[in-house]
């Protein structure tokens, strides 16, 4: 009796000094879990170089099986670490794994994968290729020191400037990842990377990389599928949530939700890469604020499909535009000849096709704060907030934008108001079209789309039209509402669009509703609107056919022009 009553009294002693010496880890508590520090070579002072006994423990986890590799509180300093299966990496409260300054320590890797930017793209801090079932989890801090000497982008030129930058995270072909709580830092290229995965779950994130380096993009999904992103926090100098198709796979059945977002660039895109295409894709509940570009830009080039995506719930506060879709041509080769590039362009344009817009409020669109890489600050402005354009060639199909609001900067002038919008075959971005005839939404070669619940205004004068529709088909506009200054043409211009219903509009205080132009505009209906306060609810350009417009049943005065 004495012999178990002393064995107790030991077993509960060594419990509580395991306790008192290690009290926040939790590594000894779960079976599989390996604290770091018990790894021989392991250093958390910041200043030894981890990679070889850290990628020993990674190795010996995963050939027994897998587990956890958990960091206590401490700074670890490493190049190159390569996950393999079944590993999780727990980084605990006050541990930061920290990328080596140096690029001799983030040896080049030749993806299997193909994609174009195999071309340049060869280094990573936390790297997987073929692996299942891995993770990083904790409330540490992953830090890349992006803006290390040796990852600055020494060209101008593609691709010279992104050779030699290693981004922090890039998992290749990967099955069942998981990352949670984590905080990621300051990137030398893209902060996260996750190129032809499957199953993942990215959850609680953190990303600071605003101002370390250029194109820090914050989640990167490419050619993946079933994905889940939900209550991430953003803060990127690219694009903060990026889909990409940088291979001939489709990135597919992807949710992201509940985030708070600012970028230097965009918030929300797909491609401009899209080999491969998209697909069923759902994004809501996000905020978004001090956008640089574009909050939502959705595009396809080099011939992928962009089918069945939805966003809803998005709030917008200081952003450069707030809608931007559209197809083009292919982007690559960029600076590289066509014969060096590992994947062919597809001989067909990309096509845009059934997305829906819904429950979108948005102030202060055309201004956003800026922090470049350095830190400099400065305020942003620009005249265009949502643009819809395809190619004559591949025109976009079903489109709805529903409960929408937006709040412009304006400032736009008569000249603004004259110009024709550029048909570029690879507009990169909004500013490479040229300046929209229109303040608030501008629409051209669309068919099928629905305008439902739409309210545009502006802080400003601004003499452009809030709405213009261009080369539209099949268009259902209904309850769009907003101002127009008196010496805009009308609050909605329509050129050369056809079989277009007008119905419940009842806008108040205009001079003009509609104006309406062009030789090939035909079978404009307007049913059901309330005129009562409007001067003039059609303007009818003498290029027009009067046939091309009639009005029923409604309280109206006579329409003019014709």
């Amino acid at each position: 009796m004495k012999a178990q009553h002393i064995f107790l009294l030991l077993f509960t002693a060594l419990l509580l000094y395991c306790g008192l010496t290690d009290k926040n880890s939790v590594w000894a508590e779960m079976p599989g879990q390996q604290n770091i520090l018990q790894i021989e070579g392991v250093r958390a002072d910041g200043q030894a170089l981890n990679t070889d006994p850290l990628q020993r423990a990674i190795d010996g986890l995963s050939a027994a099986g897998g587990g956890t590799l958990v960091f206590p509180a401490g700074t670890y300093l490493t190049g190159t670490l390569r996950l393999k299966d079944n590993i999780t990496l727990h980084l605990e409260p006050g541990a930061v794994l920290r990328g080596s300054p140096e690029l001799k320590d983030y040896p080049g890797i030749d993806v299997s994968f193909p994609t174009m930017n195999n071309l340049f793209y060869r280094h990573a801090l936390l790297y997987a290729e073929n692996a299942v079932n891995i993770g990083i989890t904790g409330s540490g801090i992953i830090d890349g020191q992006g803006d290390a000497r040796g990852f600055r982008r020494q060209s101008s030129k593609a691709p010279d400037r992104y050779m030699n930058r290693p981004s922090i995270l890039r998992f290749v072909n990967c099955t069942g990842v998981r990352m949670r709580d984590v905080r990621i830092k300051d990137a030398g290229f893209w902060v996260t990377h996750f190129l032809a995965c499957d199953d993942m779950v990215l959850d609680g994130i953190t990303i600071e990389s605003r101002t370390a380096n250029y194109n820090n993009d914050g989640i990167d999904i490419d050619c993946c599928s079933n994905v889940r992103v939900s209550n991430c926090h953003i803060d990127s100098q690219d694009d903060a949530i990026c889909l990409k198709s940088t291979g001939q796979r489709i990135c597919r059945n992807v949710v992201i939700t509940n985030c708070v977002i600012s970028s230097n660039c965009s918030g929300i895109r797909f491609g401009c890469e899209a080999f491969g295409g998209f697909e069923d894709i759902v994004i809501s509940n996000i905020t978004m604020n001090n956008i640089g570009a574009s909050a939502i830009q959705l595009q396809t080039f080099d011939g992928g499909i962009l089918d069945r995506v939805s966003l809803s719930g998005i709030t917008m506060h200081n952003v450069n535009q707030a809608i931007f879709i559209n197809v083009g041509h292919e982007m690559y080769p960029i600076g590289v000849a066509e014969a060096d590039l590992p994947l062919q362009h597809p001989e067909t344009i990309g096509k845009v096709r059934n997305i829906i817009l819904r429950d979108i409020q948005a102030d202060g669109v055309g201004r956003c704060a800026r922090r470049e890489v350095g830190g400099k600050e400065y305020t942003a402005e620009n005249k265009y907030a949502c643009i819809l354009s395809g190619m004559p060639e591949s025109r976009l199909e079903n489109i709805t934008m529903n409960a929408i609001r937006l709040r412009c900067v304006g400032n736009g002038t008569a000249e603004d108001a004259a110009s024709d919008l550029a048909e570029v075959p690879n507009g990169f971005n909004a500013g490479s079209m040229g300046m929209t005839p229109a303040y608030g939404v501008y629409c051209r070669n669309v068919d099928n789309l629905r305008l439902r619940d739409i309210e545009v205004s502006c802080e400003n004068d601004d003499l452009r039209p809030a709405v213009m529709l261009e080369k539209c088909s099949d268009v259902d506009v209904f309850n769009v509402d907003g101002k127009a200054h008196p010496a805009a043409v009308a609050f909605m211009r329509l050129r050369n669009v056809d079989n277009t219903f007008l119905h419940g509009c009842h806008p108040a205080g205009l001079h003009a509703f509609l104006s309406v132009e062009g030789a090939d505009t035909a079978a404009i209906r307007l049913i059901a609107n309330d005129f009562r306060k409007t001067a003039t609810p059609v303007v009818i350009a003498p290029n027009t056919p009067p046939s091309a417009v009639t009005l029923e049943r409604q309280d109206w005065v006579p329409m003019v022009g014709g």
